[in-house]
């Protein structure tokens, strides 16, 4: 029993590894989408007087 506790902790800390890891790509993602990105796109327009 302890022997099967301890291999679900293990596969437990790996996949919170895993999640917090893909969390950090998509909060990256996230920023770049929202300010490199847009931030492009307001210096392709210009508005004229």
């Amino acid at each position: 029993l302890d022997e099967l506790y301890v291999h679900s902790r293990k596969n437990l800390d790996r996949d919170k590894l895993i999640l917090e890891k893909d969390m950090e790509t998509k909060i990256n993602t996230i920023f770049v989408d929202k300010v490199e990105c847009h931030e492009d796109l307001r210096k392709s327009f210009s508005v004229e007087d």
